[in-house]
């Protein structure tokens, strides 16, 4: 089993433990933040930084314990990145 098969099946299984504690209709009730237009973040911006946010790599394994993906990119705003590249 190669580590993308490895990852597909954890993933498989967290998304099944997922789907049992919150139903679909909760999330897609849920507020969803204010979209900005990728381009423009990027021509408004100079530089135009584009800040990555994961939790994990394939090579590196977990890469941040406490992981809080608003609270990153709520830094990563604060700090002047024009976008974000959120990797789940």
């Amino acid at each position: 089993m190669t580590v993308l098969d490895q990852i597909m099946a954890r993933k498989r299984a967290e998304l099944l433990l997922e789907q049992a504690r919150t139903p679909l209709h909760e999330i897609e009730a849920l507020p969803r933040p204010q979209r900005r237009p990728f381009r423009e973040a990027l021509e408004m911006a100079r530089p135009a930084i584009i800040s990555e946010i994961k939790k994990a790599s394939p090579s590196a394994g977990v890469i941040a314990g406490e992981f809080d993906p608003a609270a990153i990119a709520a830094g990563y705003e604060a700090g002047g990145a024009a976008a974000l590249s959120v990797l789940t």
